[in-house]
């Protein structure tokens, strides 16, 4: 394979030399997921490399690996969204042979603003300096303006968690259990998940019809089911699914069709994903490792997209959820800190005076606060006060080009120009 050739080009700068030769093919799920608690949509990945070197710990006697994830959104050459978690993965001897027979799988989530992007997950494996990519392009859509349908996503299980909990792959009170492949076993159970947005009482007397077409040529498997919408109470957005004996298809290659229809008949929607079926009886699947995300810190969230709306230069988003996140979390010093940057970016200067106060006492922060502040008195031509408040910053840390350069402006808006030309050498 010339892959690791190819790729070598493509991610140089981004992953180490030593890692280079060592690429590994992968099989990836992707989906954008809408939340039906929060209200914002979520983009969720799964990637199982072919295969995971392991090693093993002695002092524990654990085996492990240790797997780095970095992500990016980006539109064009600019990156709007990026972050890395950390994913070391312990198990006893006795889980060995299940895991080199089975694969791993890394899963993460994270909520994304609206339009179209190109995401990046590139997983690196300490053990064995091995890395994979996966490149998709995905398209976040708004608020829709009618019933739509999100799915339909598949597995081969499902596990029950409280709602407010958050996973990648799950619904309100079921996460997924995925194979990136998509392939089951004559013995899998094909569970299916699926989203309808919009959901209202007009809609009580629809309901959605399922239809699973096999593709081969000659006499393909065809089988329907219908979901029922009479029972469902309305809201914003409802999760549904149902189970398929995988036993009851033939080996093949499938097509699972949604169609959203109103009482009428009209069909409202459409939505369709593919899988495979294979003739054994049962089949590897990746052992699934992800993290979960109590209700306390989902506040982080709305963080994110502030920061993402800022960056794709949509003022009036990025300010809302920044106050929103703000709200949520108000001793929350990062948040704080964002907000007044943009803040100053967009010129609303009182405002970012005041929202510096909210971490005037972090220590942390005093650099932050007291460049902040000189920003923004600098912006309204406070120009003597923007002075104290950039020397006590450089008291703090001397080597800050941005402020030291903003003290020379003010320096020279002042007529001090032997003290500017000090600060700007």
């Amino acid at each position: 394979s010339t892959t690791y050739a190819t790729h070598f080009l493509d991610y140089r700068g981004v992953v180490s030399t030593e890692y280079l030769t060592n690429y590994i093919e992968s099989e990836a799920a992707v989906a954008v997921i809408p939340d039906p608690l929060l209200g914002l949509s979520f983009v969720h990945f799964a990637v199982a490399p072919q295969s995971v070197s392991i090693d093993y710990y002695e002092p524990k006697e654990r085996y492990y690996c240790s797997f780095r994830l970095d992500v990016s959104l980006r539109r064009g050459e600019a990156i709007l969204f990026q972050y890395n978690r950390e994913y070391p993965f312990y198990f006893a001897k006795e889980d060995l042979d299940r895991i080199r027979a089975n694969g791993l799988s890394v899963e993460d989530c994270f909520p994304a603003a609206e339009g179209r992007y190109k995401m990046t997950v590139l997983l690196q494996n300490a053990v064995g300096k091995e890395f994979t990519v996966v490149e998709r392009e995905i398209e976040v859509g708004g608020e829709p303006a009618g019933p739509k349908l999100f799915g339909p996503f598949l597995g081969y299980r499902t596990e029950s968690y409280p709602a407010d909990l958050h996973l990648p792959f799950k619904v309100l009170d079921r996460k997924l259990i995925v194979d990136p492949g998509n392939t089951f076993g004559a013995g899998d159970a094909i569970t299916y998940l699926f989203n309808l947005a919009r959901f209202d009482e007009s809609l009580r007397a629809g309901e959605v019809r399922v239809r699973v077409q096999g593709l081969r040529a000659n006499a393909p498997v065809q089988k329907s089911y219908i979901v029922r919408l009479r029972d469902e109470q309305p809201g914003r957005t409802l999760g549904l699914g149902q189970t398929i004996p995988a036993g009851d298809l033939e080996p093949d290659y499938y097509k699972l069709s949604l169609t959203l229809v109103d009482g009428a008949g009209q069909v409202l929607d459409e939505a369709s994903a593919n899988f495979i079926v294979t003739p054994e009886q049962a089949i590897s699947h990746p052992v699934s490792n992800s993290k979960a995300v109590p209700p306390a810190n989902q506040f982080l969230y709305i963080f994110m997209l502030a920061n993402q709306y800022d960056k794709a230069g949509v003022d009036d988003r990025a300010e809302a959820f920044f106050e929103r996140g703000l709200a949520l979390k108000p001793d929350y010093a990062n948040g704080a800190l964002w907000y007044a940057q943009f803040l100053i970016k967009v010129g609303k200067l009182d405002k970012a005076l005041e929202t510096v106060e909210r971490f005037k006492d972090d220590p942390q922060k005093a650099f932050d606060y007291v460049y902040l502040k000189g920003m923004a008195q600098m912006g309204k031509g406070l120009y003597p006060e923007a002075i104290e408040s950039f020397l006590a910053g450089n008291r703090i840390y001397n080597s800050d080009t941005r402020l030291l350069n903003a003290l020379g402006d003010c320096y020279q808006k002042t007529g001090r120009k032997e003290q500017a030309r000090d600060a700007f050498k």
